[in-house]
């Protein structure tokens, strides 16, 4: 059984792990943010820039036969 569901049970890992990071990333960043008074318009760049990150991991990479 683990041998059949091999690539799902490492797509799920992958992508949990993933998920933590950007978890303990936005943390991180919140933390920085909010000591050092930062506007409303830098913390709005700063985590749109890492909400595209987030969409760039999780899209599915594309395979192009040539």
């Amino acid at each position: 059984m683990l041998a059949e569901n091999f690539e799902l049970i490492e797509s799920i890992m992958l992508y949990g792990g993933l998920f933590i990071l950007f978890v303990l990333m936005s943390f991180a960043v919140h933390d920085v943010l909010s000591k050092n008074n930062v506007p409303l318009i830098g913390r709005v760049v700063t985590y749109g820039v890492l909400g595209l990150s987030l969409i760039h991991i999780s899209e599915p990479t594309r395979r192009y036969a040539i």
